[in-house]
């Protein structure tokens, strides 16, 4: 598994605070329109859910990477089949080899900001969401 380009497949815009968990779902669906040929994902924990991973593995026939760690610590495994599997698979090196490309991410984030800037100029909600999509577009026009 290994990540062979920078370029942005799937982007949501949304202003304020809030997890961005709820998210997932439409932008993944997305990103498997776009590109037919997806076979894993990698997201970060924060995305933690057996739904997710459902929705990836079951609906999608995308190979889902998300590590568990959502809920309280204990000894006893995630109850849900694929936060097991998670749980058991990505420990140790393994957890280096197919987890460590998860980093990419941060890795275009950083291109982004410090090619194109972070700062938002325009003061109305829509037009600071399309403000924030426009270096999506960009990043994706350099790197073609």
């Amino acid at each position: 598994m290994v990540t062979r380009c920078h370029l942005v497949l799937a982007a949501l815009a949304r202003l304020g605070l809030g997890s961005d968990c709820r998210d997932f779902g439409p932008v993944l669906r997305a990103a498997h329109r776009r590109h037919g040929g997806l076979r894993d994902i990698l997201a970060d924990a924060g995305y933690d859910s057996d739904a997710h991973h459902r929705l990836a593995r079951e609906q999608l026939a995308v190979h889902s990477w998300i590590k568990a760690t959502s809920g309280r610590p204990g000894h006893r495994p995630p109850a849900s089949r694929y936060r097991r599997l998670m749980k058991r698979v990505l420990v140790g090196s393994q957890a280096g080899r197919v987890y460590g490309q998860r980093a990419q991410v941060e890795t275009t984030h950083s291109m982004m900001k410090r090619n194109l800037g972070e700062a938002l100029r325009a003061h109305r909600p829509e037009n600071r969401r399309l403000e924030q999509l426009l270096p999506v577009i960009t990043h994706n026009v350099m790197i073609l």
